[in-house]
């Protein structure tokens, strides 16, 4: 007979706001729903204040929200101040 802790349990759908944590920092993901599309804004504190980037796709943003969560845990700030043509190039 099994138990309810051997059974896996099915994911759950992802529940807005998505917080992704590193260390000390906090990033979270809202979804806006608009008449035409579903955008995805993942929002932080940075060195200038609050900053929200605006994606399309969940992914992505999840992506971003990860990446701008380990910058801040590291303090590295100035790292956040980069458009997405300079990160590439970099």
């Amino acid at each position: 007979m099994e138990t309810s802790r051997n059974l896996m349990k099915e994911q759950p759908k992802d529940k807005f706001p998505i917080t992704v944590k590193k260390g000390h920092a906090a990033v979270k993901i809202y979804q806006v729903k608009n008449p035409e599309a579903v955008n995805y804004y993942v929002s932080y504190i940075g060195p200038t204040g609050r900053q929200r980037r605006n994606f399309a796709d969940l992914d992505v943003a999840k992506r971003e929200a990860v990446n701008v969560a380990q910058h801040l845990a590291c303090g590295d700030t100035e790292a956040l101040k980069l458009t997405g043509r300079e990160k590439q190039i970099c």
